[in-house]
Parts: C-alpha cells; structure tokens; sequence
C-alpha cells in the first residue's frame, strides 16, 4: 500500500508524521494507545482490557505548523 498524503484541513498543505515521545525512567519510548480504562488497586495500577497497544502517529503541517 502507498503512503498517501495527508492534508492540512487549515491551509491545504501536505503534513509530516512523527510521534510524541514518552520519557519514561530514562528511556524515550513511543507512546501507544490501548483500548479501555485503567483499574486502580492498591498494589499500583493494572490495564482491564489485554488487548495489544497501538502505535500513537501525530502529524505537523509543512506551513502552518
């Protein structure tokens, strides 16, 4: 499949991906979306839901930013 590109809905202009970087003990990871809601318990907090998380991609326009 080709990369298609994606549109500025302001200026019309094509817009770059990237990602958000997660700083995390030291380490920068790429953040990443997991379908549910977080379950707090005392022993610190657990995801509900086991499915596997998705890659986070964000996009910057080339001219208005």
């Amino acid at each position: 499949m080709a990369d298609v590109p994606i549109i500025c809905p302001k200026c019309e202009k094509e817009m770059h991906a990237g990602f958000v970087p997660d700083y995390s003990d030291g380490v920068v990871l790429e953040r990443r979306w997991v379908e549910g809601k977080f379950a707090t318990r005392w022993l610190g907090l657990r995801l509900r839901n086991k499915k596997p998380p998705v890659p986070i991609t964000t996009y910057r326009c080339t001219s208005c930013g």
